[in-house]
C-alpha cells in the first residue's frame, strides 16, 4: 500500500439511505409494520426455544392523539450489547446471526429475519424510533433511540418485564396507521395470518390473526382445505391440491383450480408465497407453471430465499427447483383426476379449455393429458381424442395410405349439415369451432404419428380426398371444367360435380376461415397487418385447406344435367347460376354487391328468354 494513501471509515448518511430504501428498496410503505412483526416473532420463537411451556404474543398499540405506534413483545429480548450491535448497524441481524449459527450446527430455525434493515424500514414511517428491552430477569433492561440522523442514544432503560416494545413517533404523512385501526388491521392481516404467534391490536383480547393455514398440519385434511382456501380467496374451488413434497424442495400448501375464467394466456397465476408462514408476495412470477394460469392458492416455500425488501423470492437455484417440482405435481394431479375423477375433470376442461388448449400447443405433456382426458364435440357426441382414433379407421378398400383418417369442421353455419351429412359414416367428424381448437387437433395427430401412427387429418370438404364418396356417397365426382369454373364460380367459390341421390340440383360448404383469409389478404395489401401478427395469422390459417366456399352439383338432377349439357349462354345456365347464389346463401354465405347485382342480371336474362 501507498504510504500516502489514507485509511478513512466508510460513512453513511441515513437520510439518503431512507430515501433508496423507501424509492427503490420497497413498494408498500406498510412494510415497516410487516417488519416488525417479524422481529417480535423471532423474538417470541427464541425464547420459545428456551421454555417450553412459554407460548408468547405480539401486542400493537396505535396512539392517534400522540401519533405513535407501538409494537411489544414478551419475546426474550436484548440486552446493552445486542441493542448496540445489531440495532444500530446496517447489514447486520441478530435473527440472521443465529440462523447461521443454527446452520452450521445442522439445527431447524423458525426464525424469518436475515438482512438486518427491518428496523431501518421503520423511518419509512416515522421520524423517530424508541426500542425498550430486557433480556431477563438478570438483565439490564435497555434503552435504545434513533432519529434520521446518524446519532443513536443508547443506554440503561426501565421496562420490568422481559421482552420488547418499539414505538414509532409517526411522520405526520403517516399518521393513518395510528387513526384508522381497520385499515392496520388489514395490513396485519395480510402479511402475518398465517403466523403461529397470535397477534392483539390495542388491550383487546381478540386475535387477529385467526386463518387457519390447515394446509401446514402434519396430516392436511381435504375439506378443511377446500373451506379454508375458499374462505381466503372468496371462490369456491374446482379441484384442490394439497402439497406436501417430503424431498428436497421441501414444498408445502396448497394449490387449486380457480372457478374464474383468465382472460388470456399471459396471465400469472394468484398464488401466495410464504415463508415460516410470513407472506413473502400474493404473485411470484414465474413460481407457477405458465400453462396453468388459473391455478391459485399458497405455498410455503421453505428453502427459498427472499429479496433484500422480502417482497419476492432471489431465481436461485433452490427456486428452479420448487418451480420444476411444483409443474411435476399439477401435471401427476391432472393426470390422475384424468383417471379417476372424470365429472371433476371434466368441469374443469370446459370451464377453463380455451386455457388449457391454447397452453398445450407448446406444452407436450399437457397434450398427452388432454389426448385420453379432453372431449371434443364430434358428429357422434363428446370423444376424446384416443376415442375418436378408435372410430376413424380409414377404409382399405379405397386403397388408403395411412391407418386412420381423422375428419374437421370448422365452420359452424354448417354444424348441424355436417352432424347430418357423417350420420351414415362409421367416422364421426370433429368441429373445431372454438380458438386453437384444430391447432390443437393438428398438434395431436402430429404426437400420435411421431410415435408411429399413420393418421391422415382432412377437413370436410369435397376437395378433400374421400370426403365425398366415403361421407357423401356421390360417385363420380370431380372439379368442374374452367370454363363453366369462372362461370359459376361466385366470389371465388370451387364448383364440383358428382352423381348422388337427385333431391336437389346443388350443395354449398362454407369455409369462414377464407372469409378471414381474403380480409387479411386485403389488409397486408394496404400495408395494414403489424408485422408481428402475420405468424399468428399464418398459423391460424394454415388447415391445408385451400379456404374457398365449395359447391357440388348433382348430376343426377335434370337441372344441372341438362344445364352442363348446353353451353354458359343458355337460360338454363343462368338458372344454375341463381341455384349456386341460392344454395351458398341457404348455407349462411353472406354474397357481395357484385355477386347480388349478378343474380339480378341472370333473373332477368332468363325472363327475356322465356317466350
Amino acid at each position: 500500500m501507498s504510504p500516502s494513501l489514507r485509511r478513512i471509515p466508510f460513512r453513511v448518511e441515513m437520510a439518503g439511505v431512507i430515501e433508496i430504501m423507501g424509492r427503490s428498496l420497497y413498494s408498500d410503505r406498510a412494510t415497516p409494520i410487516r417488519e416488525l412483526i417479524q422481529n417480535a416473532h423471532d423474538s417470541i420463537r427464541r425464547r420459545r426455544d428456551e421454555e417450553l411451556d412459554y407460548t408468547g404474543a405480539i401486542r400493537i398499540r396505535a396512539d392517534a392523539n400522540a401519533g405513535t405506534l407501538e409494537f411489544e413483545d414478551d419475546g426474550i429480548g436484548l440486552d446493552e450489547a445486542e441493542a448496540e450491535r445489531y440495532l444500530g448497524t446496517v447489514g447486520v441481524s441478530l435473527t440472521g446471526a443465529i440462523k447461521g449459527d443454527a446452520a452450521r450446527e445442522g439445527a431447524s430455525s423458525a426464525l424469518i429475519g436475515q438482512f438486518g434493515i427491518g428496523l431501518l424500514s421503520a423511518f419509512l414511517i416515522a421520524d423517530r424510533i424508541e426500542v425498550h428491552s430486557r433480556r431477563g430477569a438478570s438483565s439490564q433492561p435497555v434503552t435504545w433511540i434513533a432519529g434520521r440522523d446518524a446519532d443513536i442514544l443508547v443506554g440503561p432503560g426501565e421496562r420490568a418485564e422481559r421482552g420488547t416494545s418499539v414505538r414509532l413517533h409517526l411522520r405526520p404523512d403517516a399518521l393513518e396507521y395510528a387513526a384508522d385501526l381497520a385499515k392496520l388491521e388489514e395490513v396485519v392481516r395480510r402479511y402475518a395470518e398465517y403466523l403461529e404467534v397470535p397477534i392483539h391490536i390495542g388491550d383487546s383480547q381478540r386475535r387477529v390473526n385467526l386463518a387457519r393455514a390447515s394446509w401446514l398440519e402434519p396430516t392436511p385434511d381435504d375439506n378443511e382445505i377446500q373451506t379454508d382456501l375458499a374462505e381466503r380467496f372468496s371462490e369456491e374451488p374446482l379441484a384442490v391440491l394439497t402439497v406436501q413434497d417430503r424431498g428436497p424442495t421441501q414444498l408445502r400448501g396448497a394449490v387449486y383450480v380457480s372457478p374464474e375464467r383468465t382472460p388470456g394466456f399471459t396471465s400469472e397465476a394468484t398464488v401466495h408465497a410464504t415463508l415460516k408462514r410470513m407472506l413473502i408476495s400474493t404473485s411470484v412470477r414465474g413460481l407457477v407453471p405458465s400453462w396453468a394460469p388459473f391455478l391459485r392458492g399458497v405455498l410455503e416455500l421453505t428453502n427459498c430465499t427472499p429479496t433484500a425488501s422480502r417482497e419476492d423470492l432471489v431465481r436461485d437455484a433452490a427456486f428452479r427447483a420448487a418451480r420444476e417440482r411444483l409443474e411435476e405435481l399439477a401435471f401427476e394431479w391432472f393426470e390422475r383426476l384424468g383417471r379417476e375423477d372424470d365429472v371433476q375433470w371434466q368441469a374443469i376442461c370446459e370451464w377453463h379449455r380455451y386455457t388449457l388448449t391454447g397452453s398445450a400447443l407448446d406444452t407436450p405433456r399437457l397434450r398427452a393429458v388432454l389426448r385420453t382426458t379432453l372431449r371434443w364435440s364430434t358428429s357422434a357426441g363428446p370423444l376424446t381424442f384416443d376415442e375418436l382414433l378408435a372410430r376413424s379407421q380409414a377404409d382399405p378398400l379405397r386403397g388408403e395410405s395411412v391407418d386412420h383418417v381423422v375428419w374437421f369442421n370448422t365452420e359452424r353455419r354448417q354444424e348441424r349439415w355436417v352432424d347430418s351429412a357423417f350420420r351414415a359414416s362409421e367416422a364421426p367428424c370433429v368441429h373445431c369451432l372454438r380458438s386453437f381448437e384444430l391447432t390443437l387437433l393438428t398438434a395431436l395427430v402430429r404426437d400420435a404419428n411421431a410415435a408411429g401412427g399413420a393418421i391422415d387429418l382432412r377437413p370436410a370438404k369435397l376437395e378433400s380426398d374421400g370426403f365425398a364418396d366415403s361421407v357423401l356417397e356421390i360417385r363420380d365426382h370431380g372439379p368442374i371444367d374452367d370454363v363453366w369454373q369462372r362461370f359459376l364460380g361466385i366470389e371465388g367459390t370451387r364448383v364440383f360435380t358428382g352423381r348422388g341421390s337427385g333431391a336437389q340440383p346443388c350443395l354449398a360448404l362454407l369455409d369462414e376461415r377464407g372469409d378471414l383469409a381474403r380480409s387479411f389478404a386485403a389488409l397486408r395489401g394496404q400495408g395494414r397487418v403489424p408485422a408481428g401478427f402475420q405468424a399468428l395469422i399464418d398459423r391460424e390459417l394454415d388447415t391445408g385447406s385451400s379456404h374457398q366456399n365449395e359447391v357440388l352439383l348433382d348430376l343426377a338432377h335434370p337441372l344441372v344435367r341438362r344445364a352442363l349439357e348446353r353451353s354458359c349462354s343458355h337460360p338454363l345456365a343462368h338458372v344454375l347460376r341463381v341455384q349456386v347464389a341460392g344454395a351458398l346463401e341457404a348455407a349462411g354465405a353472406r354474397l357481395g354487391d357484385d355477386a347480388q347485382r349478378t343474380r339480378l342480371r341472370d333473373l332477368e336474362w332468363v325472363a327475356e328468354a322465356l317466350p
